[in-house]
This record gives C-alpha cells, sequence and structure tokens, in this order.
C-alpha cells in the first residue's frame, strides 16, 4: 500500500558526485532532487501521452504518478487517473492518499482539488 504522507522537490544545485538516484525516501516521506526534475518529469510526460506503448500496466501508474507529483497542474494526467478509476483499475482510497501527496506540496493547486471532489461526487469513495 502507498505510505507516503509528504512530496518534497529538495532544492540541489547540481549532480552530486555520486552516481546515486535523485529519489530519497525517509519514513513517510518522498522526495525528488531538484536537479532531476526537470528530465524525469519531460520521460514521464511523454511515457503516459504514448499509453498505447506501454505494455506494463504498473509502469504506466508509475509513470502517472510522477507526472501527477511533480506537476499536478496538469489536467491531462488526472484526466487519465479518472478514466483508469472509471474502469476500476484503481482503488478511490489510493486516489484520495494521492492528490493528498500532491496537495502537500502544491497546496493550492486547483487540478488536485477538482480531482478529488470527482472522485467523492461520483461516488468512488465507500463511507464518504
Amino acid at each position: 500500500m502507498f505510505s507516503r504522507d509528504y512530496f518534497e522537490i529538495v532544492p540541489t544545485d547540481e549532480i552530486g558526485d555520486k552516481n546515486i538516484s535523485p529519489v530519497l525516501r525517509g519514513d513517510n516521506t518522498l522526495g525528488v532532487e531538484l536537479w532531476a526534475v526537470r528530465h524525469v518529469l519531460v520521460y514521464a510526460h511523454q511515457q503516459i501521452l504514448n499509453d498505447s506503448s506501454m505494455p506494463d500496466p504498473s509502469e504506466y501508474l508509475n509513470h502517472l504518478l510522477i507526472v501527477n507529483l511533480l506537476h499536478p497542474e496538469m489536467t491531462t494526467a488526472w484526466n487519465k487517473r479518472k478514466a483508469l478509476l472509471r474502469k476500476g483499475r484503481m482503488s478511490a482510497d489510493l486516489e484520495m492518499k494521492i492528490t493528498k501527496l500532491a496537495l502537500s506540496r502544491v497546496p493550492k493547486c486547483n487540478e488536485v482539488f477538482a480531482h478529488r471532489r470527482w472522485v467523492i461526487q461520483n461516488n468512488y469513495l465507500s463511507g464518504w
């Protein structure tokens, strides 16, 4: 299960001396070093736009999550999540966790709030 509570872009001036992953994980936090954001976002965005070429659904979801977290203002990525939710390929509870994570970084993002509202209004959540 997805157990991260916070997401942040970690300011760094340049690539470190070591060849390590720019993804940083803490107890309940997830971060990406600033130098890698552009590269990772461009790659993930290209992958979700070419979703028909991706044989592994979990890989597609990972790329979609990257775009949602690094660029939460991108309506296209949230619409792709809605389509997957309609098809029953995603959990509404997970959607709420992902939107909470996106809001931990960009607390006033209209696209994230619109997605949360859509999930709730369309009765995808039980007990809400």
